[in-house]
């Protein structure tokens, strides 16, 4: 469990317990906390589970195949379009006009 503080103050200036947010943190253990998650596309540890995360076989691929700044632009372009797709059906449910 993590927890998120949020700075809520009384008129005295006194933290109110409201600000202390508990969350449930179900990565914690299956990934470290990392800037560089690219052990994810690594062909021996991919998972069809990250497709949850928007990372996909394609994605794999392409970090096994190409060199670093192809791989880069490739994998984030898809990526992109993956959250974008998602974003949109998102909005879209809510009854709301979807424009970028």
């Amino acid at each position: 469990m993590n927890y998120l503080f949020v700075d809520i103050k009384d008129e005295k200036g006194n933290l109110l317990p409201e600000g202390v947010l508990p969350t449930i943190n179900l990565l914690t253990e299956q990934f470290p906390k990392s800037k560089d998650m690219s052990f994810m596309l690594e062909k021996e540890k991919y998972n069809s589970k990250y497709e949850n995360y928007f990372l996909t076989s394609q994605m794999s691929e392409i970090f096994n195949i190409y060199s670093e700044d192809t791989l880069k632009r490739k994998i984030l372009d898809i990526r992109k379009s993956l959250i974008v797709k998602k974003e949109k059906a998102f909005v879209e449910a809510l009854g709301l006009k979807y424009e970028i």
